[in-house]
């Protein structure tokens, strides 16, 4: 059994969210179980920042690397905060980062992905092997780089002799599509995954212009939970061409923005 922290700040940039679990088997016999799970939000100075550089606010090297510094060392403190009170630390970490910029591959180009948050800064500041750099791999390798987590699906959600699919809503939607763990194949083979549209996203920009700043999103659904769909409206929304194209896909606040929210 290894003891595993688990770092990262999705699309909404709301905080990083932090778990803490214990890990024992590999793939079909993997358990995992949950020891802590917190989410730390950011200085809302730093989240503004993040915010307005994943616009596209121009920023120098000096104050990017300023950026990535106080981004690493949130992710940090959210890796010694969760652990605190345990009398058996993690030996493993493993961080996502904060996405600040995120290019689907097209054709025969690779894609380009950034997350901040330095790996070797947390594993420096935790004095915990750290890994990281996640979708960079993936797209090194022909992949799009997101979603990152149907392999884990497959192992932990997977049905013994049904297909499932598993929808996440974060920032950005994602699915993973993952066969029968009894099948005669290897474990995982078959698996697809991608992103399925904007999540909260357009939300918490809509709750934002609206409530003209004094919101940041719309906490247990409630105001959204007063209206009414407008079934119209929702199909002009899928005209948009990422929903017509076909996976494998992945996009972000590049695509689905306060720009694009004011021309829908």
């Amino acid at each position: 059994m290894q003891r595993v922290i688990g770092l990262m700040s999705g699309t909404s940039v709301d905080g990083i969210d932090a778990v803490l679990v214990d890990i024992s088997g590999t793939e079909r016999d993997l358990r995992v179980e949950l020891v802590e799970a917190k989410t730390y939000p950011y200085d809302p100075a730093l989240r503004q920042q993040i915010l307005e550089v994943c616009a596209g606010q121009p920023l120098s090297m000096e104050q990017f690397a300023q950026l990535d510094d106080a981004i690493s060392d949130a992710f940090a403190a959210a890796a010694l905060a969760i652990q605190s009170q345990q009398a058996s630390k993690a030996t493993l970490i493993g961080s996502h980062g904060q996405t600040v910029f995120h290019r689907p591959p097209e054709g025969a180009a690779l894609g380009y992905s950034l997350q901040l948050g330095r790996g070797v800064v947390i594993a420096a500041q935790t004095r915990t092997t750290t890994i990281s750099n996640f979708r960079v791999a993936d797209i090194a390798v022909g992949g799009q780089g997101a979603p990152m987590v149907p392999k884990i699906d497959v192992c932990l959600l997977s049905h013994p002799t049904l297909w499932r699919c598993v929808q996440n809503i974060g920032g950005i939607g994602n699915v993973a599509v993952l066969p029968p763990v009894n099948s005669p194949n290897e474990l995982g083979q078959g698996v697809k995954g991608w992103d399925t549209g904007p999540g909260n996203v357009l939300l918490d920009l809509a709750v934002q212009h609206f409530t003209r700043g004094e919101k940041t999103y719309d906490p247990d659904g409630a105001w959204a939970a007063q209206g009414k769909p407008c079934q119209g409206l929702v199909e002009q929304w899928l005209q948009q061409p990422f929903f017509q194209q076909p996976p494998p896909k992945s996009t972000g606040r590049e695509l689905f923005s306060p720009t694009y929210l004011k021309h829908v």
